[in-house]
């Protein structure tokens, strides 16, 4: 049990994660450029929002123990609230593609 209290253990597995979230909004860049305009480049565009704002999210586990205890909900709050609105609109793109593969 003593391991998992580890920081160096939590700063790795930060640092993955950080890592992981640059290659994803690497990706979610070079998919943008490929789509052209209309509905799913829109929907695209504001997901490719929320992949940057969910990559700058990922630099702040490591600097939590700064952030005043009572404002740490708040900020897990947002991020769960930010997480479904990524949902939804991944969910109605892949909707809209489907739809538009099948006309």
């Amino acid at each position: 049990m003593e391991l998992l209290e580890e920081p160096l253990l939590a700063l790795g597995v930060n640092l993955l994660a950080i890592a992981l979230m640059a290659i994803c909004l690497s990706q979610a860049l070079r998919l943008r450029a490929r789509v052209p305009g209309g509905l799913i480049k829109r929907k695209l565009d504001y997901l490719f929002l929320l992949v940057l704002f969910f990559a700058a999210g990922y630099l702040v586990p490591p600097f939590l123990g700064m952030v005043p205890d009572g404002m740490r909900p708040l900020l897990v709050s947002v991020f769960s609230v930010f997480g479904a609105v990524y949902v939804f609109i991944s969910v109605k793109l892949l909707d809209d593609v489907i739809r538009a593969l099948a006309e």
